[in-house]
């Protein structure tokens, strides 16, 4: 079997379901409860794959919120664990 080599053919941007990678220490999202297991796996997932980053999660109302406490683009500029400033803890 043979096989075709191409050339020049840009990569598919990965698009995944939480907007983790653009989220800056200090934003939130929130999701409803039936997926908010799901969400918070992912972000400790991305956490683990994405050294730098942090994100904890608490109940709130029908759902789950979700901080960025950690990203590189602010370590060393601001307090890496912002969720002490948040209450969370």
């Amino acid at each position: 079997m043979t096989y075709r080599i191409d050339s020049s053919v840009p990569v598919p941007e990965c698009k995944g379901v939480y907007p983790f990678g653009r989220m800056k220490v200090g934003d939130s999202i929130w999701v409803v409860m039936r997926w908010g297991k799901s969400a918070v796996r992912s972000s400790h997932g991305f956490a683990k794959r994405h050294p730098g980053w942090g994100f904890t999660a608490r109940r709130e109302g029908d759902g789950v919120r979700i901080w960025c406490v950690e990203c590189p683009q602010t370590v060393g500029k601001l307090p890496v664990r912002l969720v002490n400033k948040l209450g969370a803890w």
